[in-house]
């Protein structure tokens, strides 16, 4: 959770915050000024919000004496690799989105100060195709889904090794950016 104080009336505050949240990256779900509470929703570019790690892979092919290799973030939106599976060569294309859920809660702190609270709730999903193009063989996709909120982390299964992801904070930020 990130949080900051505003100087500035509550009521002030709200009104301002709706008009700016409502222009930004962000759909604003449902709004209640008596509560406090304002829940948002975001999709889009994972990379910027969240670390799942690094992927590598090396592929050497002995006939022609090359070898490729591939490095990239986890949280990448899309990226095309080969990688080696069981000693058979796979065309592999990856795909990462994230939703999220920010709950946006603001409190009179004082006559002229309010404090906004930002939580966000993580739903990342991996969509992973492999295809062996001399063979023909390709096969359905795998998609992974997980779930997490700001200050947490969860992780994704894999085959060799899983990866795990954590908010950077980012996403929070950005929110309180908008607001202040």
């Amino acid at each position: 959770m990130s949080d900051t104080t505003i100087a500035a009336p509550y009521a002030q505050v709200w009104k301002t915050s709706t008009q700016k949240l409502a222009s930004g990256p962000w759909v604003i779900e449902r709004q209640d000024p008596t509560t406090g509470l304002m829940v948002l929703h975001f999709t889009g570019n994972p990379e910027r919000y969240l670390d799942c790690g690094t992927v590598e892979s090396d592929v050497t092919n002995p006939r022609a004496q090359l070898t490729r290799h591939y490095r990239f973030p986890g949280s990448s939106p899309h990226q095309s690799y080969e990688q080696i599976v069981y000693g058979n060569l796979y065309d592999v294309d990856r795909a990462m989105e994230v939703a999220g859920t920010i709950n946006v809660l603001f409190k009179a702190s004082g006559a002229r100060s309010t404090r906004a609270q930002v939580n966000a709730h993580y739903v990342v999903t991996r969509t992973v195709s492999l295809g062996n193009t001399p063979t023909g063989r390709f096969y359905a996709p795998i998609k992974d889904t997980v779930a997490f909120s700001s200050g947490s982390a969860a992780t994704l299964p894999g085959p060799g090794r899983s990866a795990q992801c954590v908010a950077t904070g980012a996403l929070e930020r950005d929110v309180l950016a908008a607001i202040h």
